[in-house]
């Protein structure tokens, strides 16, 4: 129960009710925040590729790991142990140009999402340093849990490639 509370926090702060590209300004407007996702192989650590055009990486975001009502109960009591992760998702958000600052200081890694063999088991952790940024350090152990995914998304983010996505 924690788990879920934590998490709805916290996705609710990282995604700004949509996906997470949308920061306040100084202002109190929402500034778009660039975003890349990159397929990894989980057995040799290579880039299967990098989708670069925030456009595109925002809907597949929508499409693939945002949840259509984030209020809706998940089970994280989902256990991984015996799987044998095989792909991750890891989602980059443009790094917040600060006071004085005239561009962008690159990415940084917000959320990683596992995937495993033979399993539509998901694993959702929110990256190191995220928490600290937004001031939630109090969150602990509820920054990674496991859910069971829509097996045909699931099956589909196993088999996908950048071809298919431009």
């Amino acid at each position: 129960m924690a788990a879920g509370v934590g998490a709805l926090l916290l996705a609710g702060a990282l995604t700004g009710c949509g996906t997470p590209t949308q920061t306040p300004s100084a202002e109190g407007e929402n500034d778009t925040k660039a975003l890349q996702i990159e397929k990894r192989s989980c057995q040799t650590g290579d880039t299967v590729f990098l989708l670069q055009d925030t456009t595109a990486a925002e809907q597949f975001y929508e499409a693939y790991f945002d949840a259509e009502d984030p209020f809706e109960p998940v089970d994280v009591s989902v256990k991984t142990e015996g799987l044998t992760p095989q792909w991750e998702y890891i989602v980059y958000q443009e790094m917040t140009v600060q006071a004085g600052e005239t561009e962008s200081r690159g990415y940084q890694e917000i959320l990683r999402y596992t995937l495993y063999e033979d399993s539509d088991v998901i694993t959702m952790e929110v990256a190191p340093g995220v928490t600290e940024e937004l001031g939630f350090n109090w969150l602990g152990d509820m920054l990674t849990w496991n859910y069971e995914g829509d097996a045909d998304k699931v099956a589909y983010l196993k088999t996908c490639t950048m071809e298919e996505l431009t």
